[in-house]
Order: structure tokens, then C-alpha cells, then sequence
């Protein structure tokens, strides 16, 4: 810059270093982050059935296509 000496320009340059070790010591003392879980499937679960098998078994959704 200019209008600046040498030894503000290092000045400068030393507060942005200096301020950048302190962030990074803080980080570095933060707590690390939680574990992620696996997204749970809901693939087999009772809460999501379609309901009660009907009085025609269990194959009625084959049967229901069929000509009777």
C-alpha cells in the first residue's frame, strides 16, 4: 500500500497469522462432531403394513386379477 512502511505491513501481516493460530487451537479444542447413524428402513415394519389379510388369503392380490 502506499502509503505504508515495511514494518506496518509486516505488522498486519503478523495479526492475521497470529489471529489464525487462535482459531485453529480453538477448533482444535472444540468436541468433535456426533457420530451419524445409519438412516433406519422401515422395509418388514408393522407400523407401515397395508393392513389385515383378507378373508381370501394370502394370494388374493394374485386371485383379484383373475376370472372367477
Amino acid at each position: 500500500m502506499k502509503g505504508e512502511s515495511k514494518s506496518d505491513a509486516w505488522r498486519r501481516r503478523r495479526d492475521e497469522e497470529d489471529a489464525a493460530v487462535v482459531l485453529a487451537m480453538l477448533a482444535g479444542l472444540s468436541a468433535p462432531p456426533a457420530p451419524v447413524s445409519a438412516p433406519s428402513t422401515f422395509w418388514g415394519s408393522p407400523a407401515f403394513a397395508l393392513g389385515p389379510v383378507g378373508s381370501q388369503g394370502r394370494d388374493a392380490w394374485w386371485a383379484s386379477g383373475l376370472p372367477r
